[in-house]
């Protein structure tokens, strides 16, 4: 990977409700630091878009650029602009981007008064859709999180999300085995089948890019 450029994004995204409140996904961004680790140690240029509150890589190199957004939007604003800025070798979307956010920003504080407090969501655009119509060239690794299913049907799921989006790998994970200190995951390739399984989120990192090293 000396010298590929890859893109990466990692964490959460917030739905601003008001100048204090906003929903958010339950992402640390920990997975996305350590494919951002595993990057820099194989010597790439790493461009790290992250949500805001999410956990950063601690390498120092000028070979690392890091970006913060907040909302869906301003990740939308940020990739076009650098997707279209720089050839990108290798995309890799693991930000917990939300699906729904507030359809109404509120000026100020909501009063915390009232006994009942109703929030009307919106459906949010399908960032993962952007990345191979703006940069068709890039090898695009997409993630599939799903909670409490089987692995036959996340397995299925996590296929079908790979033609929908377009992807070259999809790495699915199920909710109930994503913790802090372990992280079994497997990864699907455009054959429907399952290429490898992951225990941590430092396998799936080095495994991930052991595959894309094979690909590209």
């Amino acid at each position: 990977m000396k010298n590929k450029n890859i893109l990466i994004t990692s964490g959460p995204t917030r739905g601003i409700i008001d100048d204090i409140r906003y929903i958010t996904n339950s992402s640390s961004g920990e997975l996305g630091v350590a494919i951002a680790n595993e990057s820099l140690f194989r010597s790439a240029n790493v461009c790290f878009i992250y949500g805001k509150g999410s956990l950063l890589p601690q390498i120092q190199t000028k070979r690392l650029q890091l970006i913060e957004v907040r909302t869906v939007n301003d990740l939308i604003s940020v990739l076009k602009k650098e997707l279209k800025t720089v050839n990108f070798d290798v995309i890799i979307h693991s930000m917990a981007v939300l699906d729904y956010e507030p359809k109404r920003l509120y000026k100020g504080k909501i009063s915390s008064a009232q006994n009942e407090l109703r929030i009307t969501l919106t459906k949010t655009p399908k960032v993962v859709n952007m990345f191979k119509e703006i940069s068709p060239q890039s090898f695009l690794v997409s993630f599939k999180l799903e909670s409490n299913i089987s692995k036959r049907e996340l397995t299925k799921r996590a296929y079908n999300s790979l033609l929908r989006t377009k992807s070259d790998l999809v790495v699915a994970n199920d909710f109930k085995n994503v913790l802090s200190d372990s992280h079994k995951a497997f990864i699907v390739d455009s054959s429907g089948i399952i290429k490898a399984e992951f225990n941590s989120k430092k396998q799936i990192a080095k495994g991930l890019f052991d595959i894309i090293e094979y690909q590209i």
